[in-house]
């Protein structure tokens, strides 16, 4: 079986990994994504609250991260979530996994994709199943990452603080300015990514039975 996820995001990429643990025979995973570089822009914040039920799910996905994540007892696990998405694409690709950056959906069904890639090059791709991991919504939140102590916020293992907010603090310390796809705080972060992976497994898992019934 042959599966596309659209958008090497968290939620595409923990995905993967789920599918991955399936073991299934004859299987593939291909994972497009539009931006040139998995995990920059940075979209969204690095803060996994439940990380009691995922710390060790990560930590098998992983094998080592780049980045040792620090808690915060009154927040939850503070990653770097751009290193987390690079940790997690290398740890597909070591499996097998194909992922195309810097290439756009043109048009798409649930079994195949139309692409346009690097230089305006076009291509096909022809499957069993089409998952589209990306996220719409109204973004309405910025995140920095500031040496400042912030407010909305916690402290990163790198000594910097993020913090989330409706509209760009008036400090002059921020390092880097973050981007949200998401219109509240719960979606934004890290768990929310990872409920919306095994959502999609269900989903997946449901087309497979559907389809083993069939044949």
């Amino acid at each position: 079986m042959r599966v596309a996820i659209i958008g090497a995001n968290i939620s595409g990429l923990a995905l993967a990994h789920i599918l991955h643990e399936q073991h299934l025979d004859n299987f593939s995973i291909y994972i497009v994504e539009e931006r040139a570089e998995i995990g920059f822009p940075c979209l969204g914040s690095g803060l996994l609250v439940n990380h009691e039920k995922w710390s060790e799910k990560l930590n098998t996905w992983l094998g080592s991260s780049t980045y040792i994540p620090k808690l915060n007892p009154n927040f939850g696990l503070a990653f770097r979530r751009d290193w987390l998405e690079k940790d997690l694409a290398l740890s597909l690709v070591s499996k097998g996994t194909m992922i195309d950056v810097r290439t756009t959906v043109v048009s798409q069904n649930k079994t195949s994709l139309s692409l346009m890639g690097v230089g305006g090059l076009s291509s096909e791709w022809h499957g069993d199943i089409v998952i589209d991991c990306r996220i719409e919504s109204k973004p309405n939140l910025i995140g920095i990452i500031s040496q400042n102590l912030q407010k909305k916020g916690w402290q990163r293992n790198d000594g910097t603080w993020e913090g989330w907010y409706g509209q760009l603090p008036t400090e002059h310390n921020i390092l880097q300015i973050l981007d949200s796809q998401s219109s509240s705080f719960d979606e934004n972060n890290i768990d929310f990514s990872l409920e919306s992976a095994e959502s999609n497994f269900q989903k997946i898992s449901s087309l497979i039975s559907i389809g083993n019934a069939k044949g």
